[in-house]
């Protein structure tokens, strides 16, 4: 791997090999280093050559892609910034270790100033990634009429962070991309986000803020990021949907610090995994319709829908597993018959992060499905389901069979000694059976109190 990050650590456990490898490249002898590109120019004009006297974007991508190591594009444009950039057809694709850097402006200072308006590019991505080891920093990417940046068929190792996608440049205002902000199609081993601040992408104002596509697209991490949002954190630019996932075996957020993404104000589910594909993925230390600071509802429809995939894991055993997810419509949907195999731990539903006031879905839990884990009888398992408008869970119909509730409490604080009870019932079961409520050793135990109606309906 040919790029730096902007952090000491490596943003994903797998990114430790691409490190070592590039530190091995570095001192391989016979390996050239790659060639420094400067966009000296806003306009999008492309005279044949990228040189001290002209280099647009358009050209130093073309540069970059035909050299042979690879290629590192800074910017040095004239004046004060913010500069604008609105190319009039679709720029060249990425087609592999090429490092595009809009930190690199001399006069950058925390927040993206390099903004690329794609509303002259016509049918057009922001990139077209469709080779391997790419990296996109500290970018504004908006209105162009397909994603801000796709990812390809069999493109991996691929790092997206530091960027503002679909909104202008003071990460206020929704200037979305007609579809995905960032698209993964196929492609394994990307990262999208990262662990610090200056990592963080804010995807925002799209159709969806990142979709991860197709049975190959494993092994992607979405981390660090605020989607659906502002860039403070505190009011909502909404996507659609914030992370849709059709695909296995990705992560979205993590329990190493930062890794936790803000996935709020989206107008439909915050995270979404679908059939056929979206099995084996893993949901942790998110907020999710909430505001940065976990204190107030910045809502979702839906926080997380599950529709009739199987097998997936929302949390965790240890703190840094937990999603926080209140303030939505409904927080959890488990939907229909192929809605299955899910892990549900160690998560807060309805409540702020500290876990002693209510920050209510209407509906902490619906779940239609049969033979789901809402908490365990292991230490930390159990899930705070509190402080919800209507019901903590509600199991409905005849799919929703052979699902164990263990370990949680319902309608309390944290601590399980002060009511914050869910305004209807702690548990409904409506039409559906053959459903465990509890156990019979002391780790099975809910405790279910302080609701407004009953206990177990």
């Amino acid at each position: 791997m040919r790029f730096p990050t902007r952090s000491d650590s490596p943003s994903t456990p797998s990114a430790v090999g691409f490190v070592f490898a590039f530190l091995v490249l570095l001192m391989t002898p016979g390996l050239s280093a790659q060639t420094l590109f400067t966009v000296n120019s806003a306009d999008d004009v492309d005279d044949g050559s990228c040189d001290p006297a002209h280099c647009s974007l358009r050209e130093a991508i073309t540069a970059a892609n035909h050299d042979a190591a690879g290629g590192i594009i800074h910017f040095s444009i004239p004046g004060a910034g913010p500069h604008t950039i609105q190319p009039l057809s679709a720029l060249p694709a990425l087609e592999g270790d090429v490092i595009i850097d809009g930190t690199s402006e001399p006069d950058f200072a925390d927040t993206p100033i390099i903004e690329l308006d794609g509303s002259l590019a016509g049918e057009a991505h922001g990139f077209d990634i469709v080779g391997s080891q790419n990296l996109i920093r500290g970018l504004v990417i908006n209105r162009f009429a397909l994603n801000g940046i796709s990812i390809d068929t069999d493109c991996t190792f691929n790092l997206v962070e530091g960027n503002f996608i679909g909104t202008d440049l003071t990460g206020t205002l929704d200037l979305g991309n007609g579809n995905a902000g960032v698209l993964i199609r196929q492609a394994a081993n990307n990262t999208v986000g990262g662990r610090t601040a200056a990592a963080r992408n804010l995807i925002s104002g799209n159709i969806e803020g990142v979709t991860i596509v197709d049975v190959s697209a494993t092994g992607n991490v979405v981390e660090g990021n605020y989607i659906g949002t502002g860039v403070t954190g505190t009011g909502a630019i909404p996507n659609t949907v914030g992370v849709l996932l059709l695909a296995p075996g990705n992560t979205v957020g993590g329990t190493a610090a930062g890794s936790g993404n803000l996935i709020s104000g989206n107008t439909g589910d915050g995270i979404g995994l679908g059939p056929p594909n979206a099995t084996g993925n893993l949901i942790l230390g998110n907020r999710i319709g909430v505001n940065a600071a976990g204190t107030a509802a910045l809502g979702n429809d839906v926080g997380i829908r599950v529709d009739n995939v199987a097998d997936n894991v929302i949390g965790g055993r240890s703190v840094e597993a937990r999603n926080l997810i209140s303030g939505n419509r409904e927080g959890i949907t488990l939907w229909a018959q192929g809605a299955t195999g899910t892990l549900i731990e160690g998560n807060y539903i309805g409540t702020n992060a500290a876990g002693d006031a209510s920050v209510p879905n209407q509906m902490g839990f619906a779940i239609y499905g049969p033979g789901n884990t809402v908490g365990g009888t292991e230490a930390g398992a159990g899930n705070l389901i509190s402080g919800n408008t209507e019901n903590g869970i509600t199991f409905y119909g005849e799919q929703a069979s052979g699902n164990l509730v263990q370990g949680n409490l319902i309608g309390t604080d944290a601590a399980g000694t002060s009511a914050l009870g869910n305004v209807q019932n702690g548990i409904a079961i409506v039409l559906a059976s053959a459903n465990t409520v509890g156990g019979d050793t002391p780790g099975a135990r809910n405790v279910i109190s302080g609701n407004g109606f009953d206990g177990v309906y």
